[in-house]
């Protein structure tokens, strides 16, 4: 029986050579993952094992990522839900980075030191609730929470 990520990995050497691969993971996902990939694309299986890693790492295969591969290969469908239902078979991992489509800008929210109070129970609810929050930060006079990476 052929292990989910290998028949993943299978499928997108089907479907893409390296630098489609790479096209197709900035459109969808954005550059963080492109970025993690080896350079060389004379070793396609090597590009195709990391690709799958990385986004295994990161919490990215998922439901989002088939549609984008059915929308782009239609005549593929029946293979893409295959692996689909493979991937979906295993246990989740908790991604290690953002899981989300596209890498996220960074804002700040400054709170005034008189709309403290309260302000830590609605963090710790968002920090729980949302993967994009990455970091708090407490100011001299306020506090400021950073959103996204």
């Amino acid at each position: 029986m052929t292990k989910p990520e290998t028949a993943l990995e299978d499928l997108l050497s089907e479907l893409f050579d390296p630098p489609d691969l790479r096209r197709f993971l900035r459109r969808h996902l954005g550059d963080d993952v492109v970025g993690l990939l080896p350079e060389s694309p004379e070793n396609e299986a090597e590009v195709m094992h990391q690709a799958v890693r990385r986004l295994k790492q990161r919490g990215e295969i998922d439901g989002a990522l088939f549609t984008a591969l059915k929308e782009v290969f239609p005549k593929r469908v029946a293979d893409i839900a295959e692996v689909e239902a493979l991937m979906s078979a295993l246990p989740s991992e908790s991604p290690t980075t953002s899981a989300s489509r596209k890498p996220a800008s960074r804002a700040r929210v400054d709170i005034e030191q008189d709309e403290v109070e309260g302000v830590g129970a609605h963090v710790k609810a968002s920090f729980d609730k949302d993967a994009s929050i990455r970091q708090g930060v407490v100011r001299k006079g306020g506090t400021g929470v950073i959103l996204g990476d």
